[in-house]
């Protein structure tokens, strides 16, 4: 198997180009969903399998879980400035330094218990906004500051969880677990 399908396996994320309230409505489906779609992924796993890459030189299972919780915290915080502040510019944050703090140690059980009500929130706040909301933007870290909508963001969130829950799925059928 090639390395782009081993980190890539639903595909790499496409932006779409236009935006419908049905593509609104099937990526808040997708984050409502999410946690429990992880913990059917994670289910009867044991620790070692948790500590196990999901590809060599990747990260352990049990790192994405708590990834997607720090990830989805961001996403969370970055709808809801995007909604009550005009672009606002936000920070940066490095996903491989977060993986090596010491809360990161705690069972993986600990963020995808989070992810539950996490979800739940940000699905009812995205589910609230007016039409207008899903256009408002935020600035993107990095020094070009570039704009990302809410629905471009929320595209985005929601392959990226499908995406790391692939992961998980597709190392299980390759290990037989």
């Amino acid at each position: 198997m090639d390395l782009d399908t081993l980190k890539y396996p639903i595909g790499r994320f496409s932006r779409p180009e236009v935006f419908t309230r049905e593509q609104h409505a099937a990526d808040v489906m997708v984050l409502r969903e999410a946690p429990g779609r992880l913990a059917a992924a994670l289910d009867g796993l044991r620790q070692e399998q948790l500590a196990t890459p999901y590809r060599e030189g990747g990260w352990p299972v049990k790192t994405i879980v708590h990834h997607l919780a720090d990830n989805n915290l961001f996403a969370y915080l970055r709808t809801r400035l995007a909604l009550t502040e005009d672009r606002p510019a936000l920070p940066s944050w490095s996903p491989d330094r977060f993986a090596g703090l010491p809360d990161l140690q705690l069972p993986a059980a600990t963020s995808l218990q989070l992810l539950f009500p996490l979800h739940q929130r940000w699905t009812a706040l995205l589910e609230g906004i007016p039409e207008e909301g899903w256009k408002k933007v935020y600035l993107r870290p990095g020094p070009e500051q570039v704009p990302w909508s809410v629905e471009q963001a929320t595209a985005l969130y929601a392959w990226h969880v499908r995406h790391h829950t692939a992961q998980i799925l597709a190392l299980r059928q390759r290990q037989g677990w």
